[in-house]
């Protein structure tokens, strides 16, 4: 059965693989991205007209590139801002649907936990919260809670984490770099 998924970041590494597995899989995929385009909704489009009828799962990819750039004061405000936005966005545009969608799965990465060679750690361990640990644990921190759904919601709208790590492919990823 097709089910119209939209995409936050599809037209980024990882969304562009995941929007292909999907479509092969015969579901309908709209990106949400900067720039119009065929299956392409714009983040204005989102703030104005909300998310498309019918949308029954929500995804959010968006981001800046964390590993192609210095880390500087201004850079670490573009990679906060990448993510914590656009998820507020969508997490917006799921309050105000008609019909919500059934899913929204939320991008964050493992570098919410502190890099401790001596700890296995999963998605049980428990996530130091005060103060952050790092830089990446702070993103991922503000990241995190700029998903989290109203307790209208939760209920009704299942709410998943992806927390990746370093990504590898031969075109695009951590290996290019």
């Amino acid at each position: 059965m097709s089910r119209l998924i939209v995409i936050g970041g599809g037209t980024g590494f990882i969304g562009r693989a995941l929007g292909s597995a999907l479509t092969k899989r015969g579901h309908a995929v709209m990106n949400i991205s900067r720039t119009a385009g065929k299956n392409n909704l714009t983040w204005a489009d989102l703030a104005h007209k909300g998310l498309p009828r019918d949308t029954k799962a929500v995804v959010q990819l968006s981001g800046a590139n964390i590993m192609d750039k210095t880390w500087t004061p201004d850079r670490k405000k573009e990679l906060i801002d990448s993510r914590v936005g656009p998820t507020k966005m969508l997490v917006e545009a799921i309050k105000k649907a008609t019909s919500p969608p059934e899913v929204f799965v939320s991008g964050s990465a493992v570098g919410i936990y502190p890099a401790d060679p001596s700890q296995t750690l999963d998605e049980s361990s428990p996530v130091p919260t005060s103060p952050p640990v790092n830089f990446p644990s702070e993103l991922c921190l503000k990241w995190e809670d700029a998903a989290r759904l109203p307790s209208d919601l939760e209920s009704r709208v299942r709410h998943v984490t992806i927390r990746t790590g370093v990504v590898l492919d031969t075109e695009g990823g951590a290996l290019p770099q």
